[in-house]
């Protein structure tokens, strides 16, 4: 019996580490979250490509994704918006043509240059599956004076 639980200390220690299972202590409310990022907005995915390291091994830095804004909630306006996503335990997957409610902070210092981010544990997510966090959204938007100023559709890039 204590071979099996050597055995499966061992595999806890060397098992890869799921995206969904990184640490999500740091999640807070909607509220909370829409205040904090520096964009909010609905977008749908139209780009996604892959960082390789040099020499190249396989595996991938990370994502940088491109979204076209539909829909915007915070932050100055924009049409198109830049995603990055480090492949680590905390990346944010995105499928090309779908469509995501992101909350995100930008990083002028990303393997890409300057981009947003979007914390995996927080209420960004697929668009049409969040209905009562972009309910939310919507309100927070029109109860906010730092966001009263800004339109819900872009007007710039």
């Amino acid at each position: 019996m204590r071979n099996l639980s050597v055995l499966f200390i061992l595999f806890l220690a060397v098992a890869p580490i799921d995206s969904s299972l990184a640490d999500c202590s740091r999640r807070t409310d909607v509220a909370t979250e829409f205040h904090q990022s520096d964009l909010v907005f609905v977008g749908k995915v139209t780009s996604a490509k892959q960082l390789s390291p040099e020499p190249s091994d396989g595996s991938s830095l990370g994502t940088s994704y491109q979204l076209e804004v539909i829909e915007q909630f915070r932050g100055e306006p924009r049409h198109t918006v830049l995603v990055f996503s480090e492949n680590d335990s905390g990346r944010f997957e995105m499928p090309v043509g779908e469509t995501f409610l992101l909350f995100a902070r930008f990083d002028p210092k990303t393997l890409v240059g300057p981009a947003y981010w979007v914390y995996n544990c927080g209420f960004s997510g697929v668009a049409r599956a969040s209905p009562k966090t972009l309910a939310m959204v919507r309100k927070l938007t029109n109860d906010s004076p730092d966001t009263a100023s800004h339109p819900t559709s872009p007007a710039g890039n």
